[in-house]
């Protein structure tokens, strides 16, 4: 079995939305995780997606952070924090499984802590 997967750093789901769903189709992506997603799980864009075939599967948060898979077939198991993490306050992580494989999506931003 092969898979595509690749990465990008959107700065902004909503702003990149249709260069997302381009980049799905141009590179006939199996999977594409994002960071920096920048909105809520409530405004996240999932009508459109949907529309353009894709599933998706998001941790997001207004303005800052988020991380969202986008793919061709639905992915499981998902989870939304690291294990043994009470909570994970700034949506920076998300786990989920494509077939076999354990997909890690992580937003670690570079500067002060």
């Amino acid at each position: 079995m092969s898979i595509k997967i690749a990465s990008w750093n959107t700065n902004s789901i909503t702003i990149r939305l249709e260069q997302v769903i381009d980049v799905m189709k141009q590179y006939q992506l199996d999977v594409l995780a994002i960071q920096e997603t920048k909105v809520a799980d409530s405004n996240f864009p999932i009508e459109k997606l949907h529309e353009a075939g894709f599933h998706v599967l998001f941790n997001g948060q207004k303005s800052y952070n988020g991380t969202a898979y986008i793919s061709k077939q639905a992915l499981t198991n998902a989870r939304h924090q690291l294990p043994n993490m009470l909570t994970d306050y700034q949506r920076r992580f998300l786990q989920a499984e494509y077939n076999d494989i354990t997909l890690i999506n992580c937003y670690v931003p570079n500067g002060k802590a």
